[in-house]
């Protein structure tokens, strides 16, 4: 988990406009005061839906990986807005096309082609936008010996 995570996010580093890339610990959860985090910001989590033993010591995994994309507001995006106010409110979208853009299809050499499976807007009651993004991929993890 831990490579699978670390390669992950060093393939999120790639989109330069993401500011901030860690392990989603809650930090988005801080409603009386800003989130310790830089905007915009990819917060990871990982986990296991579906182990399938291939024998005593492997297993086929399925891995759900929920990314929180997190940004600050930038300016009104409604239609009575100047149009160079809506744009820049608008930015988000760019991040969050780049995430789909660089991702959908990614594979490495342990995991399979990841694949969007859904993408939600996070209703919140503080200013920030936050889109999650879920992801899926497969991989075969075994049994580790100490020394291997």
């Amino acid at each position: 988990m831990k490579d699978f995570f670390l390669q992950l996010t060093e393939k999120l580093a790639e989109i330069t406009t993401l500011k901030w890339i860690d392990e989603d610990m809650g930090q988005l959860d801080f409603y009386e005061t800003r989130p310790p985090v830089v905007f915009p910001c990819a917060l990871v989590d990982i986990e296991l839906p579906d182990c399938t033993d291939l024998n005593t010591t492997e297993q086929n995994v399925t891995a759900r990986i929920t990314l929180r994309l997190a940004f600050e507001p930038t300016g009104q995006s409604n239609t009575a807005a100047p149009d160079a106010t809506r744009q820049r409110s608008l930015t988000r979208w760019e991040t969050v096309d780049a995430v789909f853009n660089l991702l959908q299809g990614w594979n490495g050499t342990t995991f399979t082609e990841l694949s969007r499976r859904t993408q939600v807007t996070e209703k919140r009651e503080d200013k920030y936008k936050v889109i999650q993004q879920v992801w899926e991929t497969t991989f075969i993890e075994a049994v580790t010996v100490a020394g291997d």
